[in-house]
């Protein structure tokens, strides 16, 4: 069986998916998106650890905003701070399509 490895990269050397590492990483990353949220004034901003529970994520940022607007800006900016953290979306941002009242980042 092949060893899966994270797209990050950390000191010139790949980092494994569920290491402790990529874990404490996007952690570290769960925090920085949710405080971005909350100094955008999202409301109801929350970081569920699902590490463990789920096998596609370690953890989630959930957040309220004001207006479609609002939302759309924010995603765009959580998207934009994971390369800061050697993480990419894997598929980019999803919206619903009625009347846009949510937005996904994978």
């Amino acid at each position: 069986m092949a060893e899966t490895t994270a797209q990050g990269k950390q000191s010139g050397r790949v980092v494994k998916a569920g290491s402790p590492e990529r874990i404490e990483k996007a952690r570290q990353f769960s925090i920085a998106a949710a405080r971005l949220c909350a100094d955008s004034k999202c409301r109801d901003v929350r970081v569920l650890d699902v590490a463990g529970i789920s096998p596609v994520c370690d953890f989630f940022v959930i957040a309220t905003a004001a207006s479609q607007r609002q939302m759309t800006a924010i995603a765009r900016d959580v998207a934009e701070l994971s390369p800061e953290y050697d993480l990419r979306p894997l598929t980019g941002m999803h919206r619903s399509t009625a009347n846009e009242r949510w937005h996904a980042i994978d």
